[in-house]
């Protein structure tokens, strides 16, 4: 896991250098989308990172916080196409389009789904607002890791500006 993690730090940071940018693959528990393609081939009007969670120990940050804090990293968040009751899968395809809002040159993976509420603290009628779960739908036909070269046999796919 280490050598692996060393191995992503590195292509991280020679692909910071070809493109002028920050690299941000080495941030422990900021999880995204960094600039190797995995399953997806992305052309980008943005950095080559979309930050999708931030993560304080074991547990994710609630959204409104998220998108605070990222905000002021000036990082690149997934686009938010609903927020409040139940949105159907057939609705929130429909508003996420086949390419999506990144740049996609495939079709989209697909969506997550994050569920949040007020929490009791046990303290005078308190709460405070957690991330419940996160559910994530994959479209049929996507396959994981076809441009990697592990998997590939091919060179790296990069997912940045030229």
């Amino acid at each position: 896991m280490a050598a692996q993690s060393c191995a992503k730090h590195e292509r991280g940071r020679h692909a910071a250098e070809a493109t002028g940018k920050k690299n941000y693959g080495h941030i422990p528990h900021l999880p995204g989308s960094r600039m190797q393609a995995h399953g997806t081939r992305y052309e980008l009007s943005h950095e080559p990172f979309v930050v999708f969670d931030l993560m304080v120990g074991d547990k994710r940050m609630p959204y409104d916080e998220f998108a605070e804090r990222i905000a002021v990293g000036e990082f690149v968040p997934p686009t938010l196409l609903h927020r409040g009751g139940p949105l159907s899968l057939d609705e929130t395809l429909k508003r996420l389009g086949e390419r999506g809002f990144h740049g996609s040159l495939d079709p989209v993976e697909g969506a997550v789904w994050r569920v949040e509420r007020d929490k009791p603290t046990g303290k005078n009628g308190e709460r405070r607002h957690i991330v419940d779960c996160l559910v994530k739908y994959v479209r049929p036909g996507k396959l994981d890791g076809i441009y990697l070269p592990e998997l590939s046999g091919q060179e790296s796919v990069w997912n940045w500006r030229p």
